[in-house]
């Protein structure tokens, strides 16, 4: 049975294996860092399983006429965009008239609502499909697994053109 070499030498500082397990719970605390503080962010243009927390302020334009965005000519479709670095949302084509802006993923299970979302023009309501989370126009909860609702954010439009304030 080896014997540890520092034992009964008060002058040997720590051994290895007390290092190294120092070592590992300061770089195991350093990385969850991020997550405690809420600085978890996705990488630009990609949507990602998880939870996204970006500085508000500032505005998302668009335009129907660019391609990103024709889906928004048909009433009840949803269009996933980052609005900026590390804040995806879901733009939905609520009547002729209104456009619909919310965060873009479920806070239920972290997924975007661009693939799984599925607006209802007639009740205003926006059900994500995995779990059957349903949001209303203000991107409340009405049923459902989600414990939270939605981030609403404020669109104005006109003659096919719309700016959403983050």
């Amino acid at each position: 049975m080896a014997q540890n070499s520092s034992a009964g030498n008060p002058n040997s500082g720590a051994s290895r294996r007390e290092f190294l397990c120092t070592l590992g719970g300061i770089a195991g605390c350093a990385g969850l860092l991020p997550v405690a503080t809420g600085c978890v962010t996705n990488l630009p243009g990609e949507f990602s399983d998880v939870k996204v927390k970006a500085a508000a302020g500032g505005t998302f334009e668009f335009k129907l006429s660019d391609p990103k965005f024709a889906d928004l000519a048909t009433v009840g479709k949803v269009v996933g965009v980052d609005a900026k670095p590390g804040l995806p949302i879901v733009l939905i084509r609520a009547s002729t008239a209104d456009i619909f802006a919310f965060s873009g993923l479920c806070p239920h299970a972290n997924l975007q609502l661009a693939q799984l979302g599925a607006f209802d023009p007639a009740t205003l309501q926006l059900t994500c499909l995995h779990q059957n989370s349903i949001f209303d126009k203000n991107g409340n909860v009405v049923s459902g697994p989600s414990p939270k609702g939605l981030t609403a954010y404020a669109v104005t439009f006109a003659n096919g053109e719309g700016k959403v304030s983050l």
